[in-house]
């Protein structure tokens, strides 16, 4: 039976609200807001359910633990004009070495192809994808990794707000996630054990 190591890392403080995009028009921004609920996913290794991903904390994670192309896919709760997703990294990231394919829709039973495809292991702990625009009540992220030790903690979509007189009017103010309690649940591989399949 595999082990499973738990270690603990300290959470960085979250970043601002929102940020102007680039490739957008000068009175355009991006409003970050959290999915309403989860649809379907690859599945979850209790106490590291799915639902962690969009709960606000960035202490709490989705994780696993089964050798697949892990997926989640997500409930806006109403079709929307999609710009952009992030996610909040730790441990061995989601699409960790290899990509992360981003699909909208407003039937999740079909899905179609990807808006966006692309590595999503920069700059940690928030990484965000490239630019796309899609409308849809739905969004699918798929890893093109099989690493069973992947694992994520927060899961956002940007919106383009529009405004006038300036790179970010109009913002609104998306409820950035919380540092909960102090410390962050990272999922490693148990000692002895190979880290990537």
């Amino acid at each position: 039976m595999t082990r499973k190591a738990i270690g603990h890392a300290k959470a960085e403080p979250v970043a601002s609200t929102g940020k102007a995009l680039r490739g957008l028009g000068p009175a355009e921004a991006i409003e970050w807001q959290t999915p309403i609920a989860i649809h379907s996913k690859c599945g979850e290794a209790s106490p590291y359910l799915a639902i962690n991903t969009i709960d606000g904390n960035v202490g709490t994670l989705w994780f696993h633990n089964v050798t697949c192309y892990h997926w989640l896919a997500c409930d806006l709760g109403s079709t929307k004009t999609i710009s952009k997703l992030r996610l909040y990294q730790g441990g061995i990231p989601f699409g960790y070495n290899v990509s992360v394919s981003i699909f909208v829709s407003d039937n999740p039973a079909d899905w179609g192809t990807a808006v966006w495809v692309g590595s999503m292991v920069g700059s940690l702990p928030w990484v965000e994808s490239g630019a796309f625009s899609r409308a849809g009540r739905y969004i699918k992220i798929l890893s093109g990794s099989n690493n069973r030790w992947q694992s994520l903690f927060e899961f956002q979509i940007g919106i383009s707000v529009v405004g006038a007189g300036g790179p970010n009017p109009g913002l609104a103010k998306s409820g950035e996630p919380s540092l909960g309690s102090a410390t962050q649940e990272i999922i490693t591989p148990a000692s002895g054990e190979q880290k990537f399949e």
